[in-house]
């Protein structure tokens, strides 16, 4: 005699059928649809991330995405697609973002505190010394600006921002040239301050 099933698992099984039969694709993209997604793991790459524990429990964390040209280029597309731009619109874009690569260095950052007073960022902050290091000098942001986009909006961008995050743009000069990796010179970004220091480096 067979064992009875439930009704609700029959259900759930019809349902992961059809949804098999009309996506035809891999059940790892339905569940998670970020790990095939070519810009997330673009982001992935170029985005670093650090912790300051106190104890065992995280007293800071931070997300940081380096604006590097590859990264802008993906970006310009992803936006494109997510506001439905015509492609004049998509030029123009690709060009302000390329004009800003050509003048500034750029790094989206994202912070969390338990403390929430402790992952505000501003020039003079007694909490804060944030500045990149490459080849042995220390380079102080231009401006560091907080980015308040809705979170849907920050989430469709930087996909590993959550809501209890403080978001920020942080602009330095031009580094030149800006290449990572084996063949080219290490950028280290360095919050440091009373709290403690992380540094993230691509």
């Amino acid at each position: 005699m067979l064992p009875k099933v439930k009704p609700i698992y029959l259900l759930t099984l019809a349902w992961m059928v059809f949804l098999a039969g009309c996506k035809l694709e891999p059940a790892s993209k339905l569940l998670w649809p970020d790990l095939s997604d070519p810009y997330f793991q673009l982001t992935k790459k170029w985005t670093k991330r650090g912790v300051i524990y106190s104890g065992i429990d995280t007293e800071i964390e931070v997300y940081a995405t380096l604006k590097s040209p590859e990264w802008r280029k993906a970006y310009v597309h992803k936006w494109a697609k997510v506001y439905s731009l015509s492609q004049n619109e998509e030029k123009k874009l690709q060009a302000d973002e390329l004009k800003a690569a050509q003048k500034e260095t750029e790094i989206f950052l994202a912070m969390y505190s338990n403390k929430p007073e402790q992952a505000e960022l501003k020039f003079n902050s007694p909490l804060w010394s944030v500045f990149l290091e490459i080849e042995d000098k220390k380079i102080y942001p231009l401006e560091i600006r907080p980015l308040d986009w809705p979170y849907a909006k920050l989430k469709t961008f930087f996909p590993f921002v959550h809501k209890w995050q403080k978001s920020y743009m942080l602009r330095f000069r031009k580094l030149e040239p800006l290449q990572t990796g084996p063949s080219g010179n290490p950028i280290r970004l360095t919050l440091s301050g009373p709290v403690g220091k992380v540094s993230l480096e691509w």
